[in-house]
């Protein structure tokens, strides 16, 4: 092993711990990682004659295993100074500023952050390098190359010169392997096989094959990737096929040892393949190793299949219309529903959701057989969530709820009918509608004494 500060090969007694972090899953399977190599390092002060910008670790034979930068130092210990050295993932971790771009398309965006923040060429992108990307200030450039790398099934790292690199998950004959023998307290986990893909929005949901048996494992893609869209040549369901055809029949195991031989060249992200009674057990690489002359430590990929709700679209002969928009200009969500059942009658519901209030919208419109009856009746109740408290409003006549410190306040018409406070509630009657309305709402505590509802008289 041979150290590198700033160029300037440091003597290897002056280290006195080494240790390396790497993972790419907290829980659950996914593609889009972007995983940071963390380095922990101890090294004597006599040695440091001034602390280091970048540090290279290279293998004897002057192969480069890691270009990393500085992130911490503590000065706690009397004797050495505790380094935490992280590589370039971590310079991604900014909202970028692309918006000047002529063309933000995915190839020119990621060239753009490898020149200017990992100061690296650009991978070229097999798969969707030309979608429009749209400048937004509270995405990072991580979550762009996290989007990047999710469409074209594939996570990102940093390999050991410090490029970007975009590697898919694949089983092949080359995956280096270690005997069980060698390993202590080791553990067989979960089976994962790869045969679905599921990605739902706020617009639907798209997900392949269509006939899937619930068999082995599906891959929940990220609802956010703003990459996932219909626009020019792509469609979210030939995206989420894409992806689904990248990743399919890719298999690995939940595997645990806190013991084992270390594949010394091997990168987080990598596949490892554990021999048990003659068969192959592969599973994922997550670093979490020390250094004594060689990487000595275990492999822990202790991963569970995820399980999502999914929404199910079921068909209603009474339902008409379900409209969804998604207006990322102004950012606000809305969703309509429209429903007829026979001539009789037709109910209309809405939903609009902003940063600063919810809007539910309910109507109902009760039609006679014939124009004849002239019989006709509209009714809505409207309820808008802002800041400042809740508005009720039915019909013409609305009520207000106005939260204080201590309970709430109810207003009809600019009255105070109701509140509640610490120490209880009173009320007057509620009168909502018109003028000549008759009907009465009342407050009421309910039964566990800490929640009010209205009761209709």
């Amino acid at each position: 092993m041979k150290i590198y500060f700033d160029g300037v090969q440091i003597d290897n007694s002056a280290i006195t711990s080494l240790h390396q972090e790497g993972s790419l899953f907290a829980d659950s399977f996914k593609l889009g990682s972007t995983v940071c190599r963390v380095v922990r390092m101890s090294v004597l002060k006599d040695y440091v004659i001034s602390h280091p910008t970048s540090v290279v670790i290279k293998d004897d034979d002057n192969t480069t295993r890691f270009t990393l930068q500085i992130d911490s130092i503590s000065d706690t210990n009397i004797d050495f100074y505790d380094y935490v050295l992280v590589d370039k993932m971590v310079n991604l971790n900014q909202v970028y500023n692309f918006s000047a771009l002529a063309t933000p398309n995915v190839q020119n965006v990621l060239n753009d952050i490898c020149t200017i923040l990992l100061n690296c060429p650009a991978p070229m992108i097999s798969y969707g390098n030309d979608i429009t990307i749209s400048y937004s200030s509270d995405v990072t450039a991580r979550d762009i190359v996290s989007w990047i790398a999710e469409i074209n099934a594939s996570f990102a790292r940093i390999d050991e010169t410090g490029n970007l690199v975009f590697v898919k998950f694949e089983n092949g004959l080359n995956t280096p392997g270690i005997n069980v023998d060698q390993c202590a307290d080791f553990k067989l986990g979960e089976y994962h096989k790869i045969e679905r893909v599921y990605l739902e929005l706020a617009t639907g949901t798209a997900y392949y094959p269509s006939n899937y048996s619930g068999q082995h494992n599906t891959v929940y893609l990220n609802p956010y990737n703003q990459l996932f869209s219909d626009s020019g040549n792509y469609t979210i369901s030939g995206m989420v096929e894409h992806v689904y055809d990248e990743i399919f029949g890719f298999e690995f195991y939940s595997i645990e040892t806190s013991r084992s031989s270390i594949i010394q060249d091997a990168l987080p992200g990598d596949l490892v393949k554990f021999s048990l009674d003659g068969t192959d057990y592969p599973t994922i690489i997550q670093a979490d190793w020390d250094y004594n002359s060689q990487w000595i430590g275990g492999y822990t990929c202790m991963i569970e299949t995820k399980q999502q709700q999914e929404t199910s679209v079921i068909s209603n002969p009474v339902l008409n219309n379900i409209k969804i928009i998604v207006d990322r200009e102004t950012g606000t969500i809305t969703q309509q529903i429209n429903q007829m059942q026979g001539d009789l009658n037709q109910a209309t519901s809405s939903f609009e959701q902003t940063a600063n209030s919810l809007e539910v919208r309910v109507s109902n419109t009760e039609s006679g057989l014939s124009d004849a009856e002239g019989r006709l009746t509209n009714y809505e109740t409207v309820v808008n969530i802002q800041a400042d408290g809740v508005r009720i409003s039915q019909g013409t006549t609305g009520a207000y709820v106005m939260f204080t410190a201590t309970g709430m306040q109810i207003y009809v018409e600019g009255l105070k009918t109701a509140w509640a406070e610490a120490d209880g509630f009173s009320a007057y009657e509620l009168m909502i509608g018109g003028p000549e309305e008759t009907t009465k709402w009342h407050l009421h505590e309910a039964n566990n004494g800490a929640t009010l509802m209205f009761l209709r008289s």
